[in-house]
């Protein structure tokens, strides 16, 4: 049976978020226009020119809860590299996005974000009557 738009999108983000360079966490991202190409991907990791987090060298977060991970989300990634954040129409992550990631979408044309919560997907309606935030 031919997978829906979402399961697909969602099956390409859950692939990207392997490529995340992040010893606690993998996250990937896809954001698709409204006739539902891809636009704009991205994946948590180290920053240009800095060294991956790996068991040998891992950042000070792998250690300790309460410290902050040095990655950039997946969510500013695919922002970074999107041509154009007024073509975006829908945004897939493979979990609930943070405060500051959530807040950068809505500063586009993104009108869905759809994202993993365990087994299941949930989706957040961004640009309607009601704001979100």
């Amino acid at each position: 049976m031919r997978p829906t738009i979402n399961e697909t999108m969602m099956e390409i983000a859950k692939v990207l978020a392997k490529r995340g360079t992040c010893l606690k966490k993998q996250v990937g991202c896809v954001a698709i226009n409204k006739k539902g190409h891809i636009i704009s991907s991205g994946y948590n990791g180290q920053a240009r020119g800095l060294v991956h987090c790996t068991v040998e060298s891992p950042c000070g977060a792998w250690h300790n809860p309460d410290a902050s991970c040095f990655a950039i989300h997946a969510e500013m990634n695919m922002l970074m590299r999107c041509p154009d954040i007024d073509d975006i129409d829908t945004v897939y992550i493979t979990e609930k996005p943070c405060d500051k990631c959530l807040l950068s979408i809505q500063n586009t044309a993104c009108k869905n974000i759809i994202y993993s919560i365990g087994a299941l997907d949930a989706e957040l309606r961004l640009h309607d009557e009601k704001p979100l935030i």
